[in-house]
């Protein structure tokens, strides 16, 4: 430190010594003189000295200033002064540093720019009691002028007004963050401590601490107990080995080959085989590594899982996958899955053998796509779309080129799972079934043939021979159609050559018309007779019956040549043809014979319906004769009756020559109501006859006396039928439209037809005689009653006029028959046909 300050007195106690001292001047003045000149001279040495002690003491000054403005600038804390208002007006270069900006820019700064948004309504607080006591502490989060927070305490002084100094605020600011992050990190740790120890405790594994140089327990969780089955403490001071179970190994043994590990490597993991104390054997999972405790030194820290039960679930799965895996290879069936967002494709190992390539080898869509020919791939993109973007499943069956070049044939099936974004199915190698299928076909030729004869009969037997109404142009036309499909023709004819045979005089074309080419067949022999059909290949039999030729058979335009197998299959047609043939013609000569022996039986017959007129005739001469009715109406009856008399005579030789009977378009209406009113002076009175007919025209093709058949017979029928007991018969005539569902239950066309219907309160038809009321000759009356020709001859009239005739009767509750006829659309004056 500089020296202290000498005081008046003691300076000019040194100034007159240094005065003594000098040498005297030599010259003579006054002693007044002498006197002031030594009083100036000792004030002028005094003057000296007390400048010299001025600017030692300046100098002094400032070396004390500028080391209390160094300790003031590079203290540790930030030291600010503040005006009253908050306005910066110094600050040391540790308090800049920390408000991150230049002491010259700090000042008239307000300080409140440095204070955190989050804590302005702290710092208010603050500096208000502040202002208000004097003094105040507080912790606020501030921020530097690049708006970077930190943490900081803050001390501040207020001195207010005095001595003509203006009130000044000092603030002591020190950066707090690295203090609160040591005292965060030291309460993590303590809080991670507990939570350590909290988990040591309830953890769902078994821990346990082995001492390192010789095997033996110091430390056992809950858990572990628990798992082992020994109380808290009861294994501590045990050797480790005590918890192995004996395998092929001895337990000492399993602890020696873990030991070894941890000696070299400092970690083991794996699954070992453990016991508890009363025996039980069971399996865990154990991770053990090195760790150094504090008190117990080096240690091995064991932490053992119960793995038992997914033991046994994997042994399972095992089996299960064994299983999987063994059947995949005995069906060859695989499966497979696209995650449709990721392009990741998995197949099965059972796919990886179909498609001959390395279990190794990770497939993607662009690779798998190629074991595909190229059309193969058009349907595979195709159905993938579909199933993605409709979620459409598909099954197709496609040709494989594996990684060997082998062709095979798969069948692979897929179903989108949009919700997991995937495409998956099922694959399969179906070579060894196509190759079936192919050797199948190959045989398919012989095996076919085989079949063809017998198809045809069957097909020949239930169109025509249980027929009785096709003719011999139908017949020649199934046999033609039936050569095309056994043969895979395109088109060809059948021949007429004997005009006995009863075939038509033209030929039935069948294919392409062009002008007439003839050629020469190789497997027949024949040339084309002459014809409008071109003939690329032909294959022509003839049909015989009696030792000749009666027609031919000819396909023709097949893909590929025929064959003598093809020839083969027509000889057998032609075999049945013939047989049909003589069949026809036997049935026609037959039905001749019969109908010449029924014309006996049928005169006999007819005289019950000559009696329904005469019966007419007789009572309306009666009805003359005691003067009952007019004249003139009885003699229309007499005169209808007498004309269907004729009628019914021109019907039996109709019968009796094979004559046809003339159709025409008429209204059946006036027909009905004139059949009733006959009917109605015939039956007794205690039936009543009621009729339902509809207003509007209907006009049919039918033969007028056929229809007055119809109607006649069924109404006498039904007279009989409800005998003396009395009852009712309602004959009712409609026209209606049968769907397409109706006409196919009664086997005719869809259209508009007239429905007669002749419903009667009778005691009904037994289902067993039912069945058979059609049939000629059939009746369930006393000999002299009936011929069995009524209803037989209703059924013939109704299929002559092109119509149906429908029964419903059950015992005790009447008949009911329909028949319906053909109803014309616009019906033609006068129009006949035969």
């Amino acid at each position: 430190m500089g020296k202290k300050p000498t005081r008046p007195n003691t300076l000019r106690t040194i100034a007159e010594a240094q005065l003594a001292h000098q040498p005297p001047t030599g010259m003579a003045v006054p002693l007044a003189t002498d006197q002031l000149a030594h009083e100036l001279h000792v004030h002028q040495i005094e003057l000296e000295m007390q400048n010299e002690e001025l600017r030692r003491a300046q100098t002094e000054l400032a070396i004390s200033r500028d080391r209390y403005r160094d300790l003031y600038d590079f203290a540790p804390a930030g030291y600010l002064t503040l005006t009253d208002a908050g306005l910066i007006t110094e600050a040391n270069l540790t308090g800049a540093a920390l408000l991150g900006m230049a002491r010259d820019r700090l000042h008239r700064c307000g300080f409140i720019r440095f204070i955190h948004p989050d804590n302005i309504a702290r710092w208010q607080r603050f500096f208000a009691t502040l202002l208000r006591d004097g003094q105040q502490s507080s912790e606020l989060l501030l921020q530097r002028g690049d708006q970077s927070p930190f943490q900081a305490h803050l001390d501040g002084l207020y001195q207010a007004t005095r001595d003509n100094l203006p009130a000044m605020v000092c603030l002591i600011l020190t950066d707090i963050s690295a203090r609160q992050q040591a005292e965060e990190t030291l309460r993590l740790s303590d809080e991670a401590l507990r939570l350590r120890e909290t988990i040591l405790l309830n953890v769902d594994e078994g821990i346990v601490l082995t001492r390192a140089d010789d095997g033996t327990i110091v430390y056992t969780n809950p858990k572990f107990e628990r798992l082992f089955g020994y109380a808290p403490d009861q294994l501590h001071g045990k050797h480790i080995s005590l918890l192995n179970a004996p395998t092929d190994k001895t337990p000492a043994e399993t602890a020696a080959i873990i030991q070894t590990d941890l000696q070299q490597t400092g970690r083991w993991a794996g699954e070992i085989c453990n016991q508890r104390q009363d025996g039980t054997i069971f399996w865990c999972y154990a991770t053990v590594s090195t760790f150094a405790h504090r008190e117990f030194g080096t240690v091995w820290v064991s932490i053992h899982r119960d793995i038992s039960e997914q033991k046994r679930v994997e042994q399972k799965l095992a089996e299960s996958t064994q299983l999987l895996l063994e059947t995949e290879r005995m069906g060859k069936v695989g499966g497979w899955e696209l995650q449709t967002n990721t392009g990741k494709l998995t197949w099965t190992e059972e796919i990886y053998r179909i498609h001959e390539v390395d279990p190794a080898f990770e497939p993607t869509v662009a690779q798998a796509i190629q074991f595909y020919p190229p059309p193969a791939r058009a349907r595979i993109a195709e159905a993938v779309q579909r199933a993605i973007e409709q979620g459409e499943p598909y099954d197709l069956e496609l040709e494989l080129i594996t990684a060997k070049g082998s062709l095979r044939h798969v069948h692979t099936i897929g179903k989108a799972d949009a919700a997991h974004h995937r495409i998956y199915g099922f694959f399969q190698d179906i070579t060894e079934r196509k190759q079936l299928e192919l050797a199948l076909r190959d045989n398919e030729h012989t095996i076919l043939r085989q079949k063809d004869i017998q198809m045809a009969l069957a097909k020949l037997s239930k169109d025509f021979l249980a027929s009785q109404g096709g003719s011999m142009e139908e017949i020649a036309h199934c046999v033609l159609a039936t050569s095309l499909t056994v043969t895979d023709s395109q088109g060809g004819f059948v021949d007429e050559i004997d005009p006995h045979t009863g075939l038509s005089t033209h030929r039935i074309q069948v294919g392409e018309i062009g002008p007439h080419s003839p050629d020469r067949d190789a497997a027949s022999g024949c040339e084309v007779a002459d014809g409008c059909m071109t003939a690329d290949r032909l294959l022509s039999v003839p049909v015989s019956s009696g030792g000749r030729t009666v027609a031919r058979i000819a396909v023709t335009n097949r893909v590929r040549a025929y064959t003598p197998d093809d020839r083969v299959i027509l000889e057998g047609i032609a075999d049945l043809f013939a047989i049909v043939l003589e069949r026809v013609k036997l049935e026609r000569q037959l039905r001749h014979a019969r109908r010449l022996e029924a014309v006996g039986t049928l005169a006999g017959g007819i005289a019950h319906d000559f009696n329904n007129i005469l019966a007419i005739i007789l009572g309306n001469v009666e009805l003359v004769t005691f003067g009952v009715s007019a004249l003139d109406e009885v003699s229309k009856n007499i005169s209808d009756a007498a004309n269907r008399g004729r009628d019914l005579v021109r019907q039996l030789l109709t019968f009796s020559r094979q004559t046809g009977s003339e159709r025409q378009c008429l209204n059946p209406v006036p027909l009905v109501k004139e059949v009733l009113q006959l009917m109605r002076s015939t039956v007794p009175a205690s039936i009543e006859i009621r009729a339902e007919i509809q207003d509007r025209e209907v006009h049919i093709l039918a033969d007028p006396t056929l229809l007055y058949q119809i109607i006649m017979n069924l109404c006498t029928n039904a007279s009989q039928a409800i005998g003396e007991r009395g009852g009712s018969i309602t004959v009712g005539v409609e026209q209606i439209l049968l769907e397409e569902e109706q006409a196919r239950l009664l086997q005719i066309k869809p259209g508009q037809y007239l429905l007669l219907s002749v419903q009667d309160t009778g005691p009904g038809i037994a289902a067993e005689v039912l069945e058979r009321i059609f049939e000629p000759f059939f009746t369930t009356k006393r000999i002299g009653q009936g011929t069995g020709l009524g209803l037989a001859v209703v059924h013939g009239a109704v299929h002559r006029c092109g119509g149906k005739i429908q029964v419903e009767s059950n015992p005790g509750a009447g008949t009911l028959f329909r028949v319906y006829l053909p109803a014309l659309d616009t019906p033609g004056k006068g129009e006949r046909r035969p």
